[in-house]
């Protein structure tokens, strides 16, 4: 996706193409790479991803209803990594979790909450946005038009 793309279009996107992935694949079996480069506070990144777009993608791999193994990777802020894995395993297993991080969590962390508070502005302007995106994907990948 382009630089800056907002989480809103990253997700809108993902949910467009997740089902075209899996009728093209029929895989017996989901591995779920949960890289947290796309936050937008990730150093090395160029989107702008907040956690609970993040974990939105998270949770609609999770409904597919196939079996789902999660691995690490990527991510490169303390503040990000930890609660969005967390999350990310709360979310596979159908966990709720507190709205506040436990304090006990060391605090160079910097935590307070699991989802981001600020989100990154500005958002995007609409679904047209979402529909570029979804067009450009799918045109590199013409097994999944």
């Amino acid at each position: 996706m382009a630089a800056g793309t907002t989480g809103d279009v990253w997700l809108r996107s993902f949910l467009e193409v997740l089902p075209r992935v899996v009728d093209a694949a029929r895989p017996s079996a989901i591995v779920l790479q949960a890289g947290c480069d796309a936050h937008f506070w990730d150093p090395l990144g160029h989107l702008r991803v907040s956690t609970q777009e993040w974990r939105g993608a998270v949770r609609a791999v999770r409904d597919v209803g196939l079996p789902v193994v999660m691995t690490g990777g990527g991510g490169y802020d303390l503040r990000n990594v930890p609660r969005m894995w967390v999350g990310a395993v709360a979310d596979l297993a159908h966990l709720t979790l507190p709205a506040e991080i436990p304090a006990a969590l060391p605090q160079e962390w910097n935590l307070g909450t699991w989802d981001d508070v600020d989100l990154p502005t500005p958002r995007a302007s609409g679904r047209n946005e979402a529909e570029s995106a979804v067009a450009e994907l799918l045109g590199t990948h013409p097994r999944l038009r």
